[in-house]
């Protein structure tokens, strides 16, 4: 085996350390550029304005209109039922219906919802849109997508026509002429 003297040792342990720290900061600024290069697309941020996008589907309004009736035929029916029954059980029903209610809007919205967000996945790839957020969630920038998404559902025959959009909504902007 080969005796080293002790200043022999030194050196060569220097120059180990010395070679580990320098790959160790080359590692490192290889690691920043690689961050700054990809940073260009993950700043590229997409927002949308889900309402706007729903309402303009067709299947939202019947949607609507079947999930009011089915909340109509639910009153009556505790109107007739609650008289009847104890506090107790005037609970047990209404707790029950309430969850049947919400099981209904989720049965009657969410392929409505499916069909959105993946217009949204769509029209995010090909836009090359790392990040989609509700136009509500946004304070400034990001390029809004509604209207394209709005395409893609009608493209897909899953959208009422852009001037048919306030006929569909359910608001009392409607008297507002067009």
């Amino acid at each position: 085996m080969i005796n080293f003297q002790k200043k022999q040792v030194k050196i060569i342990s220097i120059a180990i350390a010395a070679i580990f720290i320098l790959s160790i900061v080359a590692l490192g600024v290889a690691q920043y550029k690689s961050a700054l290069s990809m940073g260009g697309n993950s700043s590229n941020v997409g927002k949308i304005n889900m309402q706007q996008a729903m309402v303009s589907s067709p299947s939202y309004r019947p949607a609507v209109e079947k999930y009011q009736q089915y909340m109509q035929d639910t009153k009556a029916k505790m109107e007739t039922e609650l008289p009847k029954l104890n506090q107790q059980q005037q609970q047990e029903l209404m707790m029950k219906m309430q969850a049947e209610s919400q099981a209904k809007q989720k049965e009657l919205i969410q392929p409505i919802v499916d069909s959105v967000n993946a217009a949204v996945k769509d029209v995010a790839d090909k836009k090359g849109l790392s990040v989609v957020v509700n136009v509500d969630d946004v304070l400034y920038g990001g390029q809004d997508i509604t209207q394209d998404v709005i395409k893609v559902l009608q493209a897909k025959g899953d959208v009422v026509p852009q001037k048919d959009d306030k006929a569909a909504a359910p608001k009392a902007d409607d008297s507002k002429s067009k």
